[in-house]
């Protein structure tokens, strides 16, 4: 598969904007990718970025494109613009074989995970089996995670179609929309969809990933029009494991996977093959069909970031007036998180709450954030003591 400078250019755009708006904070929210294309300069106006910020981009992008296995990410720093950047980039790729995707997280520590590209390559090679007469790929899905690049630099080259990258800040897929188009979004993305988008046109096909897709949400998609809503199960540690078209259906194994009903099994194109513990627990239904059962690790996903309840409740319990605190995932529309909180004697229920509901703005990320806070005597419990407010995953 041939990856270029222009076939990488989306994936250097969405790293290096991301990682601005990690590195800037509060004011990276203002940073704005719109405009940026291959002659845009690191240190223009558009990026501005200064001494300290080039070198940690360059870190990032040496990291995800193989550079540093090559002793190679100075090279970045002797040049100027995202184009050359990306030219940097398809080099890095063809001689190191391989990409490096960081899992995502907030209060969990993110991972770097390596993938040959050859497994990223085989994973492709199915998924253009899934989705046959696409014409175009219109990604709405951030082409540096590993799920946006499988299916807005790889597929699009698997499948011979052009690729649309939208980088707006409107939230929806262009008004030319038609017949043949594979929309690729995420549960977020696709609420806003479902929101504000009249209808979708004849033969769209859309996928999601990253999160779990609400059923109520898929199915109010069918009712808009859409043709096909094809969830992808994975992870970055794993990239694609399956795939299912019905909210109500099992996933199914990629062909490249296999169960012994406590492992997964790679088989790769060298006939080598890998024992993997997917992040989940996975329940079997016969050899080829899973559904999953709750992370291993205690994370939930929001908005596609992997978040700890245990970790934000402790943090909770730390604050003036908290006797005791629990945080599980909220499901009811788009998951959130939600709380459970129990005020020290002699505390004002109401002050506390207000104090508490600040506190969150202003110390916790978005994804972190309780959205709601239920004040109690105390916290309900199962009849084996753990808390029984929707903990697990």
């Amino acid at each position: 598969m041939q990856l270029d400078a222009d076939t990488l250019l989306p994936a250097v755009i969405s790293l290096v904007r991301d990682e601005l708006r990690r590195l800037r904070g509060d004011a990276g929210a203002a940073v704005d990718a719109t405009t940026w294309e291959a002659s845009t300069t690191l240190g223009g106006e558009a990026i501005g970025a200064d001494s300290i910020e080039r070198l940690t981009l360059a870190t990032a992008v040496a990291e995800r494109f193989g550079l540093h296995e090559l002793d190679a990410g100075d090279y970045l720093l002797r040049r100027h613009s995202l184009g050359e950047w990306a030219g940097i980039a398809a080099e890095g790729i063809r001689q190191a074989a391989g990409m490096t995707f960081r899992s995502s997280g907030t209060t969990g520590e993110p991972t770097p995970h390596r993938h040959p590209l050859a497994d990223l390559e085989q994973e492709v090679s199915h998924l253009a089996r899934l989705f046959p007469g696409t014409r175009r790929v219109i990604s709405l899905a951030p082409a540096h995670h590993i799920y946006g690049f499988l299916f807005g630099v790889l597929l699009p080259q698997e499948l011979g179609c052009p690729i649309r990258h939208d980088r707006s800040r409107s939230g929806l897929p262009p008004a030319d929309l038609d017949r043949g188009d594979l929309v690729v979004g995420f549960p977020l993305r696709w609420r806003q969809l479902a929101t504000l988008y009249p209808a979708f046109p004849p033969g769209v096909t859309g996928v999601t990933s990253t999160a779990p897709c609400p059923p109520a949400l898929a199915r109010e998609l069918a009712q808009r029009g859409l043709e096909r809503l094809v969830a992808i199960y994975g992870a970055t540690e794993t990239a694609g494991i399956g795939y299912r078209e019905g909210p109500d259906e099992p996933f199914r194994l990629f062909d490249h996977w296999e169960s012994d009903g406590c492992y997964l099994y790679r088989r790769r194109r060298d006939g080598i093959g890998e024992a993997v513990t997917p992040p989940d627990h996975l329940e079997f239904r016969d050899s080829r069909h899973f559904i999953p059962a709750g992370r291993r690790d205690g994370a939930v996903q929001v908005a596609g970031v992997n978040v700890h309840p245990e970790q934000v409740a402790e943090k909770l319990r730390h604050r003036p007036g908290v006797a005791e605190a629990a945080v599980h995932l909220d499901r009811s529309e788009e998951p959130r998180l939600a709380g459970w909180v129990v005020p020290e004697s002699g505390t004002d229920p109401e002050a506390l709450k207000a104090e508490l509901h600040t506190w969150i703005r202003e110390h916790l990320t978005p994804p972190e954030r309780p959205i709601s806070l239920t004040l109690a005597e105390e916290i309900p419990r199962g009849p084996l003591g753990k808390p029984a407010v929707g903990l697990s995953a």
